[in-house]
């Protein structure tokens, strides 16, 4: 089911929650738990890419974690 969301704000609670009410009235039962697994995928990789981004490239990365 295509939807869309503003690229510029933040899409609310409330909003997510509506987009998982009309996945779940599709077929698969499922589809709202999937949307919300993915977007959650969705924000770490973006995190992991802001982390990663504030690191210098000619840096040691296994400095700023501990093992």
């Amino acid at each position: 089911m295509p939807f869309r969301a503003p690229s510029s704000s933040v899409v609310s609670r409330s909003e997510c929650k509506e987009i998982i009410k009309q996945l779940e009235s599709t077929r698969d039962q499922r589809a709202g738990l999937y949307f919300g697994r993915r977007i959650c995928i969705a924000i770490q990789r973006g995190n992991a890419a802001s982390l990663l981004g504030t690191i210098p490239a000619d840096s040691d990365v296994d400095e700023f974690f501990e093992t």
